[in-house]
């Protein structure tokens, strides 16, 4: 008997350990990993109509009798964070995590659910919405097991057609059955090592990853960079009421106030849903000073809520309108909220007082590609990359402009150049993007296959890719 155990226990982790198989429903083709798929499906209603535009939503618990139940702990925005950071280098127009949530918040509740509503207030093509369907860690001593499992899919807003969907259970496996004593210390050491929240963190990533890689993207787009980048984590807090917090505050004086709610939003005490109530009281007691109304703005904006965010960064402003900085954040907000001209004037406030910066610079191509000023994109991106020459946004936006105009080897020049800068930054999904749009070009005759060996083996050495 110990011996069939043994022997499962290395055919389940061998298994696990290997290139998942990609099954497409409809299709016949031979699963090579049985105890490892990603199931999918592209509908005929994506190939004929792709959106241009995507909205992740929260996910749900599969377990929870109500479809709207969203999970008590951060399992399901951890997936949904790296679901979302996979598919935001797609030519796709995306909207950042907080910002779908704090439009869905204006909905009636009896709308919440309806897709037409959400259309309204989301002004996005399609909805990816979706529920996990197993997350568990199990520890038998000389063997272990994590799992994150989900399914996902994308409806098309205007009429509710199914364009995508997928489901697949990320495993790692830990340990072993051993006769020896020292492999019986090794496997158990395994084991525990497999129940670290790092494992946790990357089958997320890799559960993240296999889905969207099943997703077409066959857009090309000039990219816009996130207000906030977003860790995932898996965090508790400290039972404590942010109101019995606050009435500890009113005994103290000012210097003293300012300094215990600058260490709470420091430490994160609170959940960050919960930090507005502290921001809001330093500026209340800080009124003055910029640099609270510049930290206001950044919450506001991580929170979603831009409009407000835009109005505190006016205030700031108006007490110090030397800061670069808030410029360029108010030309983001303007720019996510659609107000091109304005932000363009906010970017152009910020490149005045830093030329130097070259996230300023790239903020003018952008606005400018979307005013349909291609020539001022270009050279926006050029003074850019003078300042940063390892720009992969500017790089992969001059790519896009080039393509757009025809220029299709200049183009294909501007894209390798991106993904080196990418690979150089560790940022891998905007390297796997000019990989499609190299791949694309090709189809086009332009040969980049030497291009497209060259970042593929990048990938490959640096361990970033599944082999």
């Amino acid at each position: 008997m110990k011996y069939i155990f043994t022997l499962a226990v290395c055919l389940i982790t061998l298994n696990a350990c290997t290139t998942p198989s990609y099954v497409e429903e409809g299709k016949d083709d031979l699963s090579l990993n049985p105890l490892n798929e990603v199931h999918f499906k592209v509908y005929d209603s994506y190939k004929q109509s792709p959106p241009n535009c995507v909205a992740v939503l929260p996910l749900t618990n599969e377990h929870d009798n109500s479809e709207k139940a969203s999970l008590s702990f951060d399992e399901g925005k951890a997936v949904r964070q790296a679901f979302y950071a996979h598919l935001a280098p797609q030519g796709k127009r995306d909207i950042e995590l907080p910002r779908v949530d704090f439009l869905l918040n204006k909905l009636d509740e009896k709308d919440t659910d309806k897709l037409e509503a959400m259309k309204g207030v989301l002004n996005c093509d399609a909805i990816i919405r979706g529920k996990l369907v197993e997350f568990e860690s199990q520890f038998f001593g000389v063997y272990s097991r994590v799992a994150v499992g989900a399914e996902m899919e994308m409806v098309r807003l205007s009429d509710g057609e199914l364009l995508w969907k997928a489901r697949h259970i990320a495993q790692s496996h830990g340990g072993g059955v051993s006769l020896s004593p020292i492999g019986l210390a090794m496997g158990i050491l395994d084991a525990a090592t497999n129940m670290e929240e790092e494992q946790t963190l990357r089958l997320i990533d890799d559960l993240s990853r296999r889905l969207v890689s099943t997703i077409p993207d066959d857009n090309i787009a000039v990219l816009d960079e996130p207000i906030v980048e977003e860790k995932i984590v898996l965090t508790r807090y400290k039972e404590e009421t942010l109101s019995d917090f606050l009435n500890t505050l009113s005994d103290q004086e000012t210097e003293a106030q300012i300094k215990t709610l600058e260490d709470a939003l420091q430490t994160k005490r609170f959940p960050f849903g919960e930090r507005q109530a502290l921001h809001e009281q330093l500026v209340i007691l800080d009124a003055k000073n910029p640099q609270r109304h510049n930290d206001f703005a950044r919450y506001l904006a991580h929170a979603g809520d831009y409009s407000e965010a835009i109005n505190v960064t006016q205030n700031s402003i108006a007490l110090n309108p030397q800061d670069d900085q808030i410029h360029f954040l108010q030309g983001r907000l303007l720019s996510k909220t659609s107000q091109y001209p304005e932000a363009l004037s906010a970017y152009l406030k910020a490149s005045a007082l830093n030329e130097k910066n070259a996230e300023y610079l790239n903020g003018i191509g952008y606005v400018n590609s979307l005013l349909g000023h291609p020539d001022k994109a270009f050279a926006a991106y050029q003074m850019a990359l003078k300042q940063d020459p390892a720009n992969g946004y500017a790089y992969y936006n001059m790519g896009v402009t080039l393509q757009n105009a025809g220029e299709l080897n200049e183009a294909a020049d501007a894209y390798y150049g991106a993904a080196l800068a990418y690979i150089k930054q560790g940022r891998f999904g905007q390297a796997q993007k000019t990989l499609t749009d190299l791949n694309d070009l090709s189809t086009q005759g332009i040969d980049v296959s030497g291009e497209v060996q060259l970042i593929n083996d990048a990938i490959s050495a640096l361990g970033k890719k599944e082999t």
